[in-house]
């Protein structure tokens, strides 16, 4: 489902995934966004979005380096920015967080992909 509003000077989306296989259940991607046009070459937006990330055929069947354990990815995201966008140029800045649940990385040892409890990703 996807729903994009442009009223004078303001947009709005909205977009939602829902996936039908069973191991991902409650896995629902989905992203929400506002963006308001202050000036012609300035944009301030916000954006939030809940994603996941199935283990991949490496994670699960490298030879020496696979593990058929791992649990897929889920996370949350949020940012808020301000671009600005000339005909030469273009700049932002950015403030994000986000927060993964079953991150997947390789084990500092043997190099084995295994998930890690949470991690917290997040700066300017």
């Amino acid at each position: 489902m996807n729903v994009l509003a442009t009223p004078a000077n303001n947009s709005w989306t909205f977009h939602c995934a829902a996936k039908s296989n069973p191991s991902l259940a409650n896995a629902i991607p989905a992203v929400s966004a506002y963006g308001i046009q202050l000036k012609p070459a300035l944009l301030v937006y916000a954006r939030v979005s809940r994603a996941f990330r199935a283990p991949s055929f490496n994670d699960l069947c490298f030879p020496g380096f696979s593990n058929p354990l791992p649990k897929p990815e889920r996370s949350e995201q949020a940012e808020v920015g301000v671009r600005w966008t000339s005909a030469l140029a273009r700049a932002s800045l950015v403030r994000f967080d986000h927060r993964i649940d079953d991150l997947i990385a390789p084990d500092f040892i043997s190099f084995i992909p295994v998930n890690t409890p949470s991690a917290r990703i997040k700066g300017w």
